[in-house]
């Protein structure tokens, strides 16, 4: 189809709600995919690991000086990670689909806010070791986010993770409640050198 398998999947079960009729609509469809899928989360991926702010092509490892640069937002996305899997794992179970997949697109949204208040772009001039801090937590939403979409979109998720050089053997929901900040034992991580579209915005 025009849209894409998992683009079609995340739109029925965005808004497929129990016991109730769908109501599908294109000029929503088109909205949502636009602003989730390509804006929200592609987007996301584009601003953290394109090589003007991230040229090393790596996901830092944390390191405990990182909280001198924690924030109210910073404190507020970790502890929406913290939250995450267990919400999401509920809904999941109870089949409410559309309630896990808004809460991902929530914490994917403080995260861009995250990373727009502190502007990366510009921190890669005037202070290299907080734009550490930065990449780190915004790439750990990342990772988080992608493992626990892949029942609503593999394809773009194996993307995703992929990109993230995330081992299929880390791919488990017990890993998404393994946050690094909790791990002061783990290594950075390289970035994969392909070029990925998570997902191509739609032209209305």
């Amino acid at each position: 189809n025009k849209y894409g398998v998992d683009a079609t999947r995340y739109m029925l079960l965005r808004e497929g709600v129990p016991h109730m009729d769908g109501n599908f609509c294109h000029k929503r469809m088109v909205h949502y995919l636009n602003l989730e899928l390509a804006d929200t989360l592609g987007n996301l991926l584009n601003r953290t690991s394109s090589s003007g702010v991230n040229p090393d092509q790596i996901i830092p490892p944390w390191e405990k000086k990182f909280q001198n640069w924690e924030t109210e937002i910073s404190k507020d996305l970790m502890n929406h990670l913290e939250a995450l899997p267990e919400k999401v794992e509920m809904s999941f179970e109870n089949f409410n689909f559309y309630e896990g997949i808004v809460h991902v697109m929530d914490v994917l949204r403080v995260t861009n806010h995250f990373v727009q208040d502190e502007k990366p772009w510009e921190l890669k001039k005037t202070d290299k070791e907080r734009l550490q801090f930065v990449l780190a937590l915004s790439l750990e939403s990342l990772r988080v986010s992608g493992i626990l979409l892949q029942p609503i979109i593999p394809t773009i998720s194996q993307q995703l993770l992929n990109k993230l050089n995330v081992p299929e053997h880390q791919r488990t929901f017990q890993a998404t409640k393994e946050n690094t900040w909790n791990n002061f034992e783990n290594n950075s991580r390289h970035l994969d050198n392909s070029k990925v579209v998570l997902f191509r915005k739609i032209k209305e």
